[in-house]
This record gives structure tokens, C-alpha cells and sequence, in this order.
């Protein structure tokens, strides 16, 4: 079809269009040539019209794209359903029972995958209740009222993943480092299939989510007066040259509260990315001999300290020089997506040197994260891996004894 189109584009230049050629002063010493001629002649004329009016067919058999939302799925019949029942507030004897409110969340536990079935039943206030002796507009707007319980409080309200199961996406990407589309494959064999575009969703708006809290880390991390620095890389893809090329993340501990964030800009590695992020730190810094972190052995409250991996380089190399004190010398002992990433790393990263079961933190966050981003009196730090530790009685990751 694309031919047939440049074919017609090029006859209706080449018969139709401006061309320098035929706007020629003429020359009255030129002997004279019929260009009054036809500018059609009947072989092209038949061709044109043959492709203009495929074109036109073409277009009449174009299929319509459906501009519809997409129909949420109801979720599958054969999976276990937990009900829960939120009956209203205040529920009197005189109210009907009109009919109820069902939503369906999909939850997950260790080795299965259920249904947590929300129902609330709905109440409408007898009309009789009310005396007509001393009815007013507010009883009588209270009489006709319907009443029905509040739905709790759900991570994504749009959508039908539980905290459970937000957590177990989470955990199993970049802590057993599946991707969502085994994750997909492996959910399709129980019989629940999710789009690939309803997990991206799930995603995003988990990170969303947990984006206040990362950035609560970044401010407690950078308040130590220790950290240690360092860049890693990490693929991203590339929207102009649809491939893959290398990115940096940036690696924040803090040694003595033994926490840690990522922070990714636009895949940078350049000294620019880490003088506003460390603008206003004052303590020691660690770093490796990357001349990026030159600047702070000038910087006034700034101690700059070198790598041992790096320093132990420079005894490697001594060790024909100076064999004694070389070995003596300390050998003992898509841009959007990866700032997600970086989100997800920081603060799983602290749940691992909390030594924090990281399901169970991931569900009780995601269950509470809503009501501490929409009310201000909530410390967010309460809910970072090594408070909500002591706050919690939680089972610990199970050590490798081996």
C-alpha cells in the first residue's frame, strides 16, 4: 500500500505540481516546441485514476480503531476467596438491607494466590422512623439516606492488587531478580493472566508511592556525618537508538546507621550529579579515586577519605619495590525506569542490612503508605526498614548457615 501511495504522490508532482522547467522565459530566437501540449496523456491519466481509486478503497476498508477504555477482567472464579465485611458505622435496627458493594482485590501468601473479597452491605433508613410531628429537612434527608461502610484503605485505589501482592511483585524483581514477564508467565500457569501493561501500572504507581519514603532516606543518610560514595552501572534502554547502552547509579551509605539509597540522573556520571545531591553534607566522605570527587578535598567541613580497594592497588604495585611493607600494608582481612529502580534498591537494600523479612515490610508499607503520604504528622522515617523493626515483631530472614 505504501508503493501504490509514492507511486500517486509522484504522478501528481510530476503532472500537477510546479516545475522550474515549464516557467522557462522563451526565446525568440529559439526555435518553438509545443509545450501547450497534453500534460496528461491517456495511458497516465488511466494509471492515476486506477491508484487513486484503490487509495479510496483502502481507506473505506481501513478498520476503525477502538477508542474504548479496556474492561477490568473479573478475577478467576477457581481461586480461593477470603470475605471480609465491612458492615457502616452506627448500624441501627431500622435499617433495610437494599443490597451490598463487592470489590475484589487480588492478594497473595506464600504458594498461593487468592481473592480478598471486600463486601459492604448497603442500608437504606426506614422512612416511618421519622415522626411527622416534628420532621424537619435534616431528618428527612436523614430518613431517605443510604448507609454503607467505608472501604479500607488501599494502596492503588484503582486498581485490583493488594498490598500482598504489590509486595511480591516488588520483592521477587529486585530481590530474586525475576523479571515481570517470568512473573507473568508464572502467574498464567495458575490460571490468572495479567497484561503486561497492568503490571507496568502496578509498578509505576507503587513507586509513586514509596517516592516520599525514599526521599525521607535521602535526608536522614545525608544528615550522618559518614558516608561512603561510589557509581554502578546499570543498562538502560535508549529511546533514540532503541538499545541498550550503559547508565550510572549512585551508591549513599551511611556507615554508622548502616543505610543506603541509589540516585539516578538520567545516567550520568558526571561531577555535576553529585555536587547537588552532597551540596549541603558535612562529615567525612569515602570515595574511590574518581576525579569527579576531587573537589571535596577543598571543601570547607568536608573529609575527604580515599577506598582501601583503591589504596591496596597502589601496594599491589609496590610489591617489586618493597616486598616486606607491600603485603604488611591494611591485605588484611528508560531514564524513568531506572529512577525507579532506584527507589526500589535503596530501600530494599536497607531492609537487607536491617536484616528485615522484606515480604512482610513491603505488605505492612504498602498496606499503611497511603495514610502516611496524605497525613503530614506521620514521620515516613517510622516506616524505613531498621525503625519498623523495632517497632514490629517481625521474623527475620533466615541466615545462610551453610
Amino acid at each position: 500500500m505504501k508503493k501504490l501511495i509514492d507511486q500517486l504522490a509522484w504522478f501528481r508532482h510530476k503532472f500537477f505540481g510546479n516545475s522550474s522547467e515549464k516557467h522557462i522565459a522563451e526565446d525568440p530566437d529559439q526555435r518553438k516546441i509545443d509545450w501547450d501540449g497534453l500534460e496528461v496523456v491517456p495511458e497516465e491519466k488511466a494509471i492515476i485514476e486506477k491508484a487513486e481509486k484503490e487509495l479510496i478503497e483502502y481507506e473505506c476498508r481501513k478498520p476503525v480503531k477502538n477508542k474504548q477504555r479496556p474492561v477490568r477482567q473479573p478475577l478467576p472464579d477457581h481461586l480461593r476467596r477470603e470475605v471480609e465485611v465491612i458492615e457502616p458505622e452506627g448500624k441501627q435496627d431500622n435499617w433495610v438491607r437494599i443490597g451490598e458493594e463487592v470489590t475484589e482485590i487480588l492478594e497473595h501468601k506464600p504458594g498461593e494466590v487468592y481473592v480478598r473479597r471486600i463486601e459492604r452491605p448497603k442500608y437504606a433508613v426506614k422512612q416511618e422512623s421519622v415522626s411527622p410531628d416534628i420532621a424537619t429537612d435534616q431528618n428527612t434527608e436523614e430518613a431517605s439516606a443510604i448507609r454503607i461502610g467505608s472501604m479500607p484503605l488501599l494502596p492503588l485505589p484503582r486498581s485490583n492488587a493488594g498490598p500482598s501482592l504489590l509486595s511480591e511483585l516488588m520483592m521477587n524483581k529486585y530481590y530474586f531478580h525475576q523479571p515481570f514477564n517470568r512473573q507473568m508467565a508464572m502467574f498464567k500457569m495458575v490460571g490468572i493472566k495479567l497484561p503486561a501493561s497492568t503490571i507496568n501500572g502496578w509498578f509505576q504507581g507503587s513507586c509513586d508511592l514509596l517516592r516520599a519514603l525514599y526521599a525521607r532516606l535521602k535526608e536522614i543518610v545525608l544528615k550522618s556525618d559518614y558516608i561512603q560514595v561510589d557509581e554502578s552501572t546499570i543498562p538502560v534502554i535508549s529511546n533514540e537508538k532503541h538499545k541498550a547502552q550503559k547508565a550510572y547509579l549512585w551508591m549513599v551509605r551511611s556507615v554508622m546507621n548502616n543505610l543506603v539509597f541509589f540516585h539516578y540522573d538520567k545516567g550520568s556520571r558526571a561531577q555535576k550529579v553529585i555536587l547537588p545531591l552532597l551540596k549541603d553534607f558535612q562529615g567525612a566522605i569515602q570515595t574511590d579515586g574518581y576525579q569527579a570527587y576531587s573537589i571535596y578535598e577543598q571543601k570547607k567541613g568536608v573529609l575527604l577519605l580515599g577506598c582501601w580497594a583503591h589504596a591496596r592497588r597502589k601496594f599491589s604495585e609496590s610489591l617489586k619495590e618493597d616486598k616486606t611493607g607491600a603485603e604488611y600494608a591494611l591485605f588484611c582481612g528508560n531514564h524513568d525506569a531506572a529512577e525507579n529502580a532506584a527507589i526500589m534498591y535503596s530501600l530494599l537494600g536497607c531492609c537487607k542490612a536491617s536484616d528485615v523479612n522484606l515480604r512482610e515490610w513491603l505488605t505492612d508499607v504498602f498496606s499503611k503508605i497511603a495514610l502516611y503520604n496524605s497525613n503530614y504528622d506521620l514521620d515516613l522515617a517510622d516506616l524505613l526498614a531498621h525503625n519498623w523493626k523495632k517497632s514490629n515483631s517481625c521474623q527475620n530472614i533466615p541466615k545462610n548457615t551453610h
